[in-house]
This record gives structure tokens, C-alpha cells and sequence, in this order.
């Protein structure tokens, strides 16, 4: 299904598609455009009409959120940190040469779909755009309670209410019931397993140096880096310092056993991440919320702050960590008053069982608190956000020391029926497809032939372009428009 588009642009007689040639994606991609009667490529960089009535937007006009997340989301792809005037004057030629595109061949508002969350600089730069032209913007986000994907309107550069589309048989069955607690079930292994101790033995150290090479090797993987290999292996290396920097600092401060007074547990994110870039908007930076928390929190009450397995994990070299965490960020956090940073040896399932509540900006984490009945606060809203009781979202407008003192003491039944209410919204928001991580899996994840496994991997994906295209057609029809047919199918 992530290879269907990049965004699905719909207008009352056409489907289009617009997404990137990812055989042509350096730091600057190349789109390709696909419409009835339309196949081209297209260079947001070199269409930058002066003409009237072309190009022309309310550059002044474009959020703040979306314009930080803009900037921030250029430091997963440039390993050679771009000045503010070199962000700035990005985002005026990508939004200058895509507004062109949108008026030339799209001049109608209609709905625009992203396969996720427009989370590179060059996604975000179009969904402002067409924002800004009136369009309306989704995207889908994975349900960690099922194999369904749901549905989410992007406001800015983050993603706000849940959308129910207008069609029939919105569940499917088709797929494995099993897809996502394998996801989650891998997922926790190898966070386990990236987090054992060292193995200083000579097939270890040429296995670490083999997947060292094996990043730059296989240039797939990273396919926006255009720097030489050379430079990409010994990035690789300054990479593994700063995860054995972090590790070290960990080894020396970090709390290994569970604090003596009540306490919160904040778990951070892995970065980047789009759950943070751009979802967790102005509290990207963790340290931001976790100080916003220990602001509100009654003085005697501790924060935990547990680590991402996978920032200091003994996994191959992702260079696209380079500009998110150091040792300097432990230490912002530790000088926090009352604020502790975790060993990695304290369990996840240990200091969720025993805190007060769980703190994350919009991490997984969260919702296995509120599966066990512990209350949950986000710094952003999250799949699972949906105003239940025992889980709140931050808003710097209200009066969260309340909000938080209230959410210390829900019961664990209340918190339970919330979890109730989400499955059942997920059950009725929901559309079938995979995410692109569970589509990464192989079938013996789900105990199907691998044969059957991409059978069924192809017929979710036709699934989701039909319900697009059926919602699409319902909510015209029922608004008294004409439709012409669909002159083009969405190609996987």
C-alpha cells in the first residue's frame, strides 16, 4: 500500500496521483505525476513560474507549526546542517514551484490523501500547499489494535480528528488478524535484543563492521544521501561514538531501580520519528515537554524518563539520528529538578506497571499504559486520542496542573472503559491496509506462505483505493453532483 502514491488529489472527474520517484531522491526529489490524459515528471526546484497567476501563494500566510516542522524534518535527510536562511529560502522554492504545479494542473480544491503523515521536508512542503489553496488534507496513521489503518485530517503540519469515510464494508477481514500483535511482538524483541550486553568476540566485531559497511552499500536505504561512501562510512563511525557516548553517560547516571516516591514515566521517542517530526509539533524536542510536565507536577512527584531501545541500541548505523540526541540532551533533562533519566535496564512493563501515569508525546506507549488501566497524557493527540477518560492531551491553554492531578487518580476500571471506546471507534474509522513496517514483514510473521502473504498484501492495497474512490463517489453523489467515470486506475 506506501507504494500506491504519495498523495491521491481528487477532483470531481479525475484521480491523480503525485508521488516521488524514489529511484531519482537525493536530497531534492523529483516527482512524477500521473492523471488521465497526464504522465510527468516534475522538479519542484526548477518550477518556479514568475508568470501571473502562477506560483504565486501567501508565503506570509504559512503556520508556524508547519513551517518549524519544515525546518526540523530537513535535519533526518542533510547530514550537514542547513543555517535558518537556507531553510527559509527551501521552503520558498519548493512552495513557489509546487503551487505552480497544483494551479496548473489542479486548480479545483478537492481532497488530498498521503499514505501517512507528510513527515519529509519535501511532503510537508506540499501539504502546505495545498492547504493553503483550500484543499482539504488526510492522511492514515496505523491502528496498533488491528490490521486497519485510520483515516485523520492534517491541520498545519500535524494530524487532527478522525475522518469516517462515506462507504460500505470499511472493515476487511481479508487480511491476518494477527498482522499487528506480530508487529508490536517483533518490534519489542528486537528492542530487547539491540539492548544486550556487548559481545567483544572477533565474529561480533566483523558482524558490527559488516552492517557498518552494509548502510552505505546498500544505498537504498538511505537514498537521500548524496554524499560520497567514503563520507557515509565514516559518518557511520562518528554515529557509533555518539550512541557509545550515550550508553556511557546512561551506565554512569542512569536510575536502576524504581524511585522510593510516587513518579510519572515519560518514555521518549526514537528520533527522527514522524510521531515527533511532526506530530509531536513544538515538543519535538522532548526535553520542552518534560519541563512543561515537571512545571505542572507537584514538586515531591519524580519523573522517569526511559530511553528508546532502538537511540542506544547495538543496531546498524541510522545516520538520519545524527542531529537528534547527545549526551548534552541527558544532561538538560537531568538538570531538571526531580527528574531522572532511566538506565536501560529498567524495564519499560516495569515502570509502566508501577507509575502514576505515562507521558509521551504520541508513542506506542501510551496505549499499552491504557491497556492495562494506566492513564496516559500526550504531549500531541495520538491515534488513540479521542477524548476518553484516562487519557488526556496537552494544551498549553488550559489549566493542565488540574488536568494532570485529575489524571493521577482515575480509576483503573475508568481508564479500561476508554480503551473499550477506542477499539470500537477503531472498528468503525477504520480502513483496510497495512502499514509500510508490517508490509516489511515476511509471511511466516503471520504463519502464511510467503506466496499467499503478497496475494493478500495486493488485495488490501486494491481495498484501499476502492473505498477512496467509493467514498469519494458516495459524498459527491450525495450532494447532487455529476461524476464522470474513472478514466484511470491507481496503480500499485
Amino acid at each position: 500500500m506506501q507504494k500506491v502514491v504519495e498523495s491521491v488529489a481528487n477532483e470531481s472527474d479525475v484521480w491523480a496521483s503525485v508521488a516521488v520517484d524514489y529511484n531519482r531522491v537525493t536530497e531534492f526529489p523529483v516527482y512524477k505525476v500521473l492523471k488521465p490524459g497526464l504522465e510527468m515528471e516534475f522538479d519542484p526546484l526548477k518550477t518556479m513560474r514568475a508568470d501571473d497567476g502562477f506560483g504565486w501563494f501567501d508565503f506570509a500566510g504559512v503556520p508556524d507549526d508547519a513551517r518549524r516542522a519544515f525546518y526540523v524534518s530537513m535535519d533526518r535527510v542533510f547530514l550537514t546542517p542547513a543555517s535558518l536562511t537556507e531553510r527559509e529560502s527551501l521552503l520558498f522554492r519548493y512552495m513557489r514551484g509546487m503551487n505552480a504545479l497544483i494551479e496548473t494542473h489542479f486548480p479545483n480544491p478537492g481532497t488530498a490523501y498521503f499514505t501517512s503523515t507528510p513527515h519529509f521536508h519535501w511532503d510537508i512542503a506540499l501539504s502546505i500547499c495545498l492547504q493553503n489553496r483550500g484543499w482539504s488534507v488526510r492522511c492514515f496513521t496505523i491502528c496498533s489494535e488491528s490490521q486497519l489503518l485510520l483515516v485523520k485530517t492534517i491541520k498545519g503540519s500535524q494530524t487532527d480528528e478522525l475522518v469516517k469515510l462515506r462507504s460500505a464494508d470499511l472493515v476487511s477481514t481479508s487480511g491476518p488478524s494477527n498482522a499487528v500483535s506480530a508487529n508490536l511482538a517483533q518490534s519489542k524483541d528486537f528492542n530487547k535484543h539491540v539492548l544486550r550486553p556487548v559481545d567483544r568476540s572477533f565474529p561480533k566485531i566483523a558482524r558490527f563492521l559488516f552492517r557498518l559497511l552494509k548502510v552505505v552499500l546498500q544505498p537504498q536505504r538511505f537514498h537521500y544521501f548524496p554524499q560520497s561512501r567514503l563520507t557515509l562510512i565514516l559518518l557511520g563511525f562518528a554515529w557509533a561514538k555518539n550512541r557509545t557516548s550515550l550508553r556511557r553517560w546512561l551506565s554512569l547516571n542512569g536510575l536502576t531501580s524504581l524511585p522510593d516516591s510516587d513518579f510519572v514515566y515519560f518514555a521518549l521517542h526514537s528520533q527522527p520519528e514522524r510521531s515527533t517530526v511532526p506530530d509531536a509539533g513544538a515538543h519535538w524536542y522532548q526535553a520542552n515537554a518534560i519541563l512543561e510536565l515537571r512545571r505542572v507536577l507537584a514538586p515531591e512527584i519524580t519523573i522517569v524518563v526511559g530511553e528508546h531501545p532502538r537511540q542506544i541500541g547495538r543496531q546498524g548505523p541510522d545516520l538520519r539520528q545524527t542531529h537528534y540526541r547527545s549526551p548534552v540532551d541527558y544532561q538538560n533533562i537531568a538538570s531538571i529538578p526531580n527528574t531522572l533519566m532511566a538506565h536501560w535496564t529498567l524495564e519499560s512493563n516495569t515502570l509502566i506497571s508501577k507509575a502514576l501515569f505515562v507521558a509521551t508525546c504520541t508513542g506506542s506507549t501510551g496505549w499499552e499504559a491504557l491497556t492495562r488501566g494506566v492513564p496516559a497524557l500526550n504531549f500531541a493527540p495520538a491515534w488513540y486520542s479521542t477524548g476518553s477518560a484516562g487519557n488526556a492531551v496537552w494544551d498549553a491553554r488550559s489549566n493542565m496542573a488540574t488536568a494532570v492531578l485529575k489524571l493521577s487518580c482515575v480509576s483503573r476500571e475508568t481508564v479500561l472503559r476508554g480503551v473499550k471506546r477506542m477499539r470500537s471507534l477503531s472498528r468503525r474509522y477504520g480502513i483496510a491496509g497495512l502499514d509500510s513496517y508490517v508490509e516489511s514483514l515476511p509471511g511466516s510473521a503471520f504463519g502464511l506462505d510467503s506466496t499467499v502473504w503478497e496475494q493478500k498484501k495486493k488485495l488490501l492495497g486494491e481495498k484501499m483505493a476502492s473505498t477512496l474512490l467509493q467514498s469519494y463517489l458516495e459524498t459527491f453523489s450525495a450532494h447532487d453532483l455529476s461524476v464522470a467515470p474513472l478514466t484511470k486506475k491507481i496503480k500499485n
